[in-house]
């Protein structure tokens, strides 16, 4: 039987920083992706400031629009719940924020939760006012329109739209989800229960820019210490929670879909952005408590925008703005009677090709095969490898987002004999 020896186990694998988010390059973003408290008071005085920060949302507006082109459409509007200030705080182009805040019988209490779709409707789920804000944006300012659910929601925390224009409201206090119509009258309530539901999160089958063409509802609850994935007829596809993702302590926030429906759920308490597949598996978590690159002050609201996989991510005292990326993590290889096992995990789906390399010999094992995220297995008959010293190469590269400009490359020795 042959014998496998690594000379040389990938070394910087463990000690590498993780590459599932990425900052977005100089020319794309001229080296500005996080907004803290000095921009904002750039922009709207020197009396701005983040104070509890809460949900976001991202959309890309109809009236921002050239159809003529696609070159402007990654400008995006991001809303963010400034939750201490009673306000949304928004960029009314690419080059100006503003803010909205109602007064009197208008003005938020201890609102959380935000949604929004291109025609410039946005839901702010207003807490302690126990009802949801409508607003509208004309592309420059929001204006109010009207409240949803009030004599019917308790303590609404969590709102997400589907594409039909339907509104899901998490009640905290009543332990449900209530979906509202297009209208603004009540629908029915999602056939399931929830202990205390914070966050929510929707994508459904008509969506534009999702891959699967599916029904998904994900909720946070029991203190942010759960999360849970259904279809629209309540059924579960998956649960999860804290200690079973490996964590001794954990407070779950807001929760976003990607385009090809993973799951991002901040985590306040870790200072980390987790990831889940489309069936609530485990990828992995990016960031560290810091104010430096890559790290988060107490993580809250996440929006994605799936078309070009956009990242916005608010923490205490600032916003950051991520691409997606891809990792590989858990490499491992063994030799057994028939063949050379390589397995990892992925944390997004990615073209990726394997090869092996000695002196006068090469052997492309994958070559930009697309494979979907989680753990990967490769099984390389051993008739195909002859004995000698081998480079192996592992490249994965994202299928979109930050495609073009990001590789994830693995190098290491093996000894074959």
């Amino acid at each position: 039987m042959r014998l496998l020896i690594f000379i040389l186990i990938f070394p910087f694998l463990l000690c590498a920083e993780s590459t599932m988010l990425l900052i977005p390059p100089f020319k794309h973003s001229w080296g500005i992706h996080k907004g803290t408290e000095k921009e904002l008071q750039l922009f709207l005085g020197p009396d701005a400031r983040f104070e509890n920060p809460e949900g976001l949302a991202v959309v890309r507006l109809k009236s921002w629009d050239d159809p003529s082109t696609e070159a402007d459409d990654d400008e995006v509007t991001v809303y963010g719940v400034n939750s201490g200030q009673g306000e949304v705080i928004f960029n009314s182009s690419m080059y100006s924020l503003n803010l909205y805040r109602g007064d009197g019988e208008r003005a938020f209490a201890n609102p959380h939760g935000i949604t929004g779709n291109s025609d410039g409707l946005v839901y702010v789920a207003d807490t302690d006012n126990h009802r949801v804000v409508k607003l509208h944006n004309d592309g420059k300012q929001l204006k109010f329109v009207g409240t949803v659910g009030e004599t019917i929601l308790s303590s609404p925390w969590g709102v997400a739209l589907d594409s039909q224009g339907n509104l899901c409201v998490s009640d905290y206090d009543q332990g449900k989800v209530v979906i509202f119509a297009p209208d603004g009258k009540y629908k029915e309530d999602f056939p399931a229960t929830f202990d205390h539901p914070t966050a929510i999160a929707v994508v459904d089958q008509n969506e534009t820019w999702s891959y699967f063409a599916e029904n998904l509802l994900a909720v946070i609850d029991s203190s942010g210490k759960r999360l849970s994935l259904f279809n629209f007829l309540g059924e579960l596809i998956g649960k999860t929670n804290y200690k079973k993702i490996g964590l001794k302590e954990a407070s779950f926030q807001y929760l976003a879909f990607d385009y090809y429906n993973n799951l991002y759920v901040t985590d306040k308490v870790n200072c980390k952005v987790h990831k889940f597949t489309r069936k609530l598996v485990y990828l992995g978590g990016f960031g560290s408590c810091g104010t430096g690159e890559n790290q988060f002050e107490e993580p809250r609201g996440i929006a994605i925008y799936r078309k070009y996989g956009q990242v916005f991510i608010a923490e205490r005292a600032s916003a950051q703005y991520y691409w997606i990326g891809v990792d590989i993590t858990d490499f491992s290889a063994k030799m057994d009677e028939d063949s050379l096992r390589i397995d990892f995990n992925l944390t997004e789906t990615a073209f990726v090709t394997l090869k092996l390399k000695s002196k006068g010999n090469s052997l492309t094992i994958r070559d930009r095969e697309k494979i979907k995220p989680g753990k990967v297995i490769m099984n390389i008959p051993k008739r195909f490898i002859k004995p000698g010293n081998y480079e192996i190469l592992l490249e994965a590269e994202p299928t979109y987002s930050s495609r073009g400009n990001f590789k994830k490359e693995l190098k290491g020795r093996i000894k074959i004999d």
